[in-house]
């Protein structure tokens, strides 16, 4: 549960005054090396980073967008990466389980068969339309 994530950054030491000004007109400039798929390592500072957490499981991505080509990286992340980067003072926020959208475990699986129906409806324009008509206005 979120709640004793944070509660146990708290409780670990995490820093709650990163980014703060230190007196020098500046805040905590704390460096964080990632990997961009197209240029490799870069180095960036925790404004340019952003993480999502789950809610049910304390695992989440963080995203950047990469200071020399301009691609936006997202990896997907542990629970310990994420505790890493929430106390060094990245921004975040949770995401979870829509409630309108439960998961059904008897539902069978999505398969290659569906993804072929699924193609061939999109391509054809009159079923996509007709389908976009019948939703509630």
């Amino acid at each position: 549960m979120w709640l004793n994530f944070r509660h146990a950054l708290k409780s670990a030491g995490a820093a709650s005054d990163q980014g703060k000004d230190n007196g020098e007109g500046h805040g905590d400039m704390t460096t964080i090396r990632a990997t961009c798929g197209t240029c490799g390592d870069v180095e960036l500072t925790t404004i340019d980073v952003q993480v999502m957490i789950s809610e049910e499981s304390g695992e989440g991505t963080y995203s950047f967008r990469c200071p020399h080509c301009q691609d936006v990286v997202v990896k997907g992340s542990p629970r310990h990466t994420i505790d890493l980067l929430v106390s060094a003072g990245v921004r975040y926020s949770t995401w979870g389980t829509p409630v309108e959208a439960p998961l059904d475990p008897m539902a069978p699986a999505f398969d290659y068969d569906d993804l072929l129906s699924f193609h061939a409806f999109l391509a054809d324009d009159a079923a996509v339309a007709g389908a976009l008509d019948s939703l509630p206005h």
